[in-house]
C-alpha cells in the first residue's frame, strides 16, 4: 500500500514538473535511476522473505497456542514453510489463517516488484517550453568582439 502511494506520488511530481530530476548526460546517473529501485526492492524482498518464512513456520504453533480444536493435519502436520505457490495465500485464507495469507500475498508482490522495478524509473529527454525568454538574432557571426 505504501509503495503504491509512493509510486503514484512520484508519477504526479513527474507529470507536474516534467520529470523528477535532471540526470544530464552522466551515464552513472542513468544506471542509478535504472537499477537503484531494483536494488532497494531486492533488499526489501530478501528481508521480507524472512518474515514470510517465520509466519509460515509458526502458524501451526499459533493455532495450538490459541487452544482451538483442530486436527493434526491442521496443526502439527500443516506445512506452509516448505512449498512456494501462488495458491498459498488462497489456501491459507480458506483455512482462516489470515497471518499466512497476508504475509504470503505481500511476499508474492515483492517477488514481482524486483524485476518490474527496472522499468519503474527511466531517464528520458524532455522538451522544455518556456515563454517570455528574450532571444537576440544577429545577422553575422562574431567569434571575437575585440577584433
Amino acid at each position: 500500500m505504501i509503495m503504491a502511494i509512493v509510486i503514484e506520488s512520484l508519477h504526479s511530481v513527474s507529470v507536474d514538473s516534467q520529470g523528477i530530476a535532471d540526470v544530464g548526460d552522466t551515464s552513472a546517473l542513468y544506471y542509478l535511476w535504472t537499477f537503484g529501485p531494483t536494488a532497494v526492492f531486492a533488499v526489501i524482498a530478501a528481508l521480507w522473505a524472512r518474515v514470510d518464512f517465520q509466519a509460515n513456520r509458526n502458524m501451526p504453533w499459533i493455532i495450538l497456542a490459541r487452544g482451538q480444536d483442530a486436527s493434526a493435519s491442521e496443526t502439527l502436520l500443516l506445512d506452509y514453510a516448505s512449498d512456494f505457490s501462488l495458491m498459498e495465500p488462497l489456501r491459507a485464507f480458506k483455512r482462516r489463517h489470515y497471518l499466512v495469507a497476508v504475509v504470503s500475498s505481500i511476499g508474492i508482490v515483492m517477488r514481482v516488484l524486483v524485476p518490474v522495478s527496472t522499468g519503474l524509473l527511466s531517464p528520458q529527454q524532455v522538451t522544455v517550453r518556456q515563454d517570455g525568454v528574450p532571444i537576440v538574432v544577429r545577422d553575422k557571426v562574431q567569434f571575437f568582439d575585440h577584433l
